[in-house]
């Protein structure tokens, strides 16, 4: 019985697969005016795609809420742009450039975002026309800390953006960290006015004892990799998400699909493989949908090339694959004038497209 060597390099095929996605995606962005760039780097494509998408609010008409209770400073240029962010927020504008101006950096990790899902937003209604910030908003000494969800923009709280809190910070090892964005006092406000929101946050039961930690303690801790919880004055506890370790497990899900399936290929393609008098074949992943029900492999044998689709049926999860032979390396001739991709949100890019 002849034996079927399959070679393939994961690691390297999705890092490459998505630093193509990180390009469209930074075409997409300053052509549509979301952002003014998108920074990354070579490794780790993988992560920086989805801690970048992650951010990034969807253009779509919310509702616009916060506290009667909601003190706005005695500031013309903070209310007029309280009032341009409702606006934006209630019309489906672009709501990015209120964030921050890290975010074109797809290494970027917000804490307070990452661990407790709330945006802050800079409030003014003045557009920058520098390079570097050409699109965002000016940047402004008051915050709105924000949840943010597919139907309503909630503001929690309108705070104080001056760093007084930078030399607590730098005595504790902490330099560069802004202590706004370790408070805990946020989830207290958002339990009174919205207590909905976190229902999926609310740890029902539990042998901990419910601990309050100051902003400086709970820095430390994000510091050091833990997670904590956020605790209200009701001894109401709440779980602290990681979207950085979401990342990592969601990887590690999708390269245990890929193998699965190429292990699917392999037996599909003995047949192919023993008519040809062939024991070895090299297989790139090539790409997926944006719903991830098709894959494409490309097996590669000197010139000659495979396409190998494999297809996930919605509801009963059962796959098919579909072989066709693709013109030899030499044969083809590049034509990208017909590239089409999927733009009906920002959280999806469809695989390239070519004619040849």
């Amino acid at each position: 019985m002849q034996n079927l060597i399959i070679e393939y390099d994961l690691e390297e095929d999705l890092d490459k697969f998505y630093r193509l996605k990180l390009e469209d995606l930074k075409s997409l962005i300053k052509n549509k005016e979301i952002l003014p760039n998108l920074i990354f780097s070579d490794k780790n494509c993988y992560y920086q795609y989805h801690n970048f998408l992650n951010k990034i609010i969807s253009l779509q008409p919310r509702k616009f809420n916060h506290p009667q209770t909601l003190n706005l400073p005695d500031s013309e240029d903070i209310q007029k742009g309280f009032q341009a962010l409702k606006f934006d927020v209630e019309k489906g504008n672009n709501l990015n450039k209120y964030q921050s101006d890290k975010i074109v950096n797809a290494n970027f990790e917000d804490s307070m975002f990452d661990r407790d899902d709330l945006f802050h937003f800079h409030l003014s209604d003045e557009i920058q026309t520098k390079k570097k910030y050409k699109g965002l908003v000016k940047r402004t000494d008051y915050l709105a800390i924000a949840k943010v969800t597919d139907i309503e923009v909630r503001i929690i709280d309108i705070v104080p953006h001056t760093h007084q809190d930078e030399k607590e910070a730098i005595e504790n090892g902490l330099k560069g960290t802004d202590l706004t964005f370790c408070n805990m006092g946020y989830f207290e406000k958002l339990e009174d006015d919205a207590p909905e929101l976190l229902n999926t946050l609310k740890i029902q039961k539990s042998v901990l004892k419910p601990t309050f930690y100051e902003p400086i303690e709970k820095a430390v801790l994000r510091k050091k990799g833990y997670l904590t919880f956020n605790t209200t004055s009701n001894n109401n506890m709440y779980f602290e998400n990681s979207k950085k370790l979401e990342i990592f497990y969601k990887r590690i899900r999708n390269k245990k699909e890929i193998e699965n399936e190429i292990k699917l290929i392999g037996s599909e393609l003995l047949k192919y493989i023993l008519e040809n008098n062939k024991s070895k074949i090299t297989l790139k992943y090539e790409s997926m949908d944006e719903y991830q029900i098709n894959r494409i492999f490309i097996w590669y044998q000197n010139a000659e090339r495979l396409l190998i689709r494999v297809t996930t049926e919605i509801s009963s999860g059962m796959k098919t694959i579909q072989l066709s032979k693709l013109p030899e390396v030499n044969q083809i001739k590049p034509n990208v004038k017909a590239k089409k991709r999927l733009l009906s949100d920002l959280g999806s890019l469809a695989p390239l497209t070519y004619t040849n």
